[in-house]
C-alpha cells in the first residue's frame, strides 16, 4: 500500500509543469486554461490587464516580484478561483472590485492589493491568508462572506475605507467552522479592526484571535 502511495506521489510530481508568461503564453489566462493540476504558472514582471478564472484546477500563480507583477482588474474581480488547493503567491491585485473571490480554498500570500473595492472576498470555502499587504481599498482589506474555514496570519492592513477583516455570517448549520486570526496589524494604527455582522443563528464558528 505505501509503495503504491509513493508511486502516485511520484507520478503526479513528475507530471507537473512549470507555465512561463509571456514566454510559453502572452497572457496569464491562456496560461491556467492550458495548466493541469499541480502545475506552476510563473508570471514576469508586468502590468496585465485581465480578469481572472481558476475554475476546479490545484494550479500555483507565482508572481517574479509583488510590486511590480500586477495584475489590474479594469474594475472588475481580477481573479476569481472556484475549487480547492489553489496557490496565489508574490502578486499585486488592483483596480478591481475585488482583488481575488474565492469559492473554495487557497494559500493567498506574498500579495499586494491596493485600490479594490475588496482586497480578497471570500464566499465559502477558506484556506490560508499570509503575509499580504492590504491599502486603500474602498470597502474591506478582507471580507469573509460565507461559511468558511481560514487561517489569517501576518498581514499589513491600512487605510482600508470600511473594515481591516470583514465577519460576515450567514444562516449555517453544520461541523464546527473555526476562524482563526492573528498576528494582522497596521504600522500606523498598530492594531487592525475586526467586524462581526449578522451572526448565524444556527450551527457553531469558532473564532480564535
Amino acid at each position: 500500500m505505501k509503495t503504491s502511495i509513493l508511486l502516485l506521489t511520484l507520478s503526479v510530481f513528475l507530471h507537473a509543469a512549470t507555465i512561463n508568461v509571456p514566454i510559453d503564453y502572452l497572457t496569464i489566462q491562456d496560461a491556467i486554461d492550458a495548466a493541469n493540476h499541480n502545475d506552476v504558472i510563473v508570471i514576469a514582471n508586468n502590468e496585465y490587464v485581465e480578469n481572472l478564472t481558476i475554475n476546479n484546477k490545484s494550479i500555483t500563480l507565482l508572481g517574479q516580484d509583488s510590486s511590480q507583477t500586477i495584475i489590474n482588474g479594469s474594475g472588475s474581480t481580477t481573479l476569481t478561483i472556484v475549487g480547492d488547493n489553489v496557490t496565489i503567491d508574490n502578486l499585486s491585485f488592483t483596480n478591481a472590485a475585488d482583488g481575488i473571490s474565492v469559492y473554495g480554498t487557497a494559500l493567498i500570500q506574498n500579495c499586494r492589493f491596493t485600490f479594490c473595492v475588496d482586497g480578497i472576498d471570500y464566499e465559502s470555502g477558506g484556506g490560508e491568508c499570509l503575509y499580504n499587504y492590504f491599502s486603500d481599498n474602498a470597502d474591506d482589506a478582507i471580507d469573509l462572506d460565507g461559511s468558511l474555514d481560514i487561517h489569517i496570519s501576518n498581514n499589513i492592513i491600512i487605510d482600508n475605507n470600511d473594515d481591516g477583516i470583514e465577519i460576515r455570517l450567514h444562516h449555517y448549520t453544520g461541523d464546527l467552522l473555526t476562524y482563526r486570526i492573528e498576528n494582522n496589524y497596521s504600522p500606523v494604527q498598530k492594531v487592525c479592526n475586526i467586524a462581526i455582522k449578522n451572526m448565524a443563528r444556527k450551527g457553531f464558528i469558532s473564532l480564535k484571535f
